[in-house]
């Protein structure tokens, strides 16, 4: 559980920048409408996608503090 927790790092960080790629897409490149079209998309994807993993992180918070307290 500790390496999930460690990924989770790496998981939000690429979010992160697919989210601001779709969102520099949408901006500078929105006469194109396919580039706008990527960039919604891209958008989308890693916003739910990160809010996903923001609550999923959270339950595996508590799951480790739970193990821990059945250990001491």
């Amino acid at each position: 559980m500790q390496t999930v927790m460690k990924n989770f790092n790496i998981y939000k960080t690429i979010e992160m920048v697919l989210l601001v790629l779709g969102v520099c897409l949408i901006g500078f490149w929105q006469r194109f409408d396919v580039a706008a079209g990527i960039g919604a998309g891209l958008v989308l994807q890693a916003a739910f996608t990160l809010a996903l993993d923001l609550f999923a992180e959270a339950r595996g918070q508590d799951y480790i503090a739970s193990l821990k307290g059945l250990v001491t």
